[in-house]
């Protein structure tokens, strides 16, 4: 994880993105302490917030906060999954790296937009998957539940994911949705 982080200081905000993610499953895994313990933990906090904080790896912070304003927007459709996820990366910097100031206060102000867009998503999100949602989630990290439409069906669910045919859905119901167009339907 430090080695992806170390490595998106040189690229892409794709690479800072998947290091937060692993960082965020240790924090799941491992709780607070990531299993380490005194000096370990402060050193690998430190290199953390280095790594974060070092070549390309603000600007690829900006990028990925706006990345993750853009799927909260979307969170009705299939941008909810990715927006809970990016949210709760954020999150853990917040509570685990406060110390070195990561996500400062615009930053935090972007957050604070994010979860609007998701609490106004959460009304018609899918909900995330049973199997994706990481084990031991802190209160904190409420939009992993937030998804109001549990008694989605799967049809609806994966139409709603692929983002495709919701105009329809909302418009003439779902099984006209889900039908490939007939002569009749055709302009």
């Amino acid at each position: 994880m430090i080695e992806l982080l170390e490595q998106s200081a040189c690229g892409r905000e794709e690479q800072l993105a998947e290091a937060l993610s692993r960082l965020l499953l240790l924090r799941f895994v491992y709780g607070p302490d990531y299993g380490l313990r005194g000096e370990e933990l402060r050193a690998f906090k430190k290199r953390v917030a280095d790594g974060v904080q070092s070549g390309n790896n603000p600007v690829n912070l900006e990028n990925y906060l706006g990345e993750a304003a853009s799927w909260a927007a979307e969170g009705r459709y299939d941008g909810y999954a990715p927006a809970v996820l990016a949210r709760s990366s954020f999150q853990i910097l917040l509570e685990d790296f406060g110390e070195w100031d990561l996500m400062n206060e615009q930053r935090r102000e972007d957050l604070a937009y994010i979860d609007e867009d998701l609490r106004e998503a959460a009304e018609d999100a899918p909900p995330v998957e049973t199997r994706f949602v990481p084990p031991n989630l802190p209160a904190t990290h409420w939009w992993w539940k937030a998804p109001k439409r549990t008694d989605m069906s799967e049809r609806e669910r994966r139409l709603r994911l692929r983002g495709r045919d919701l105009y329809m859905i909302e418009t003439y119901g779902s099984d006209r949705a889900c039908r490939p167009l007939g002569e009749a339907d055709r302009p």
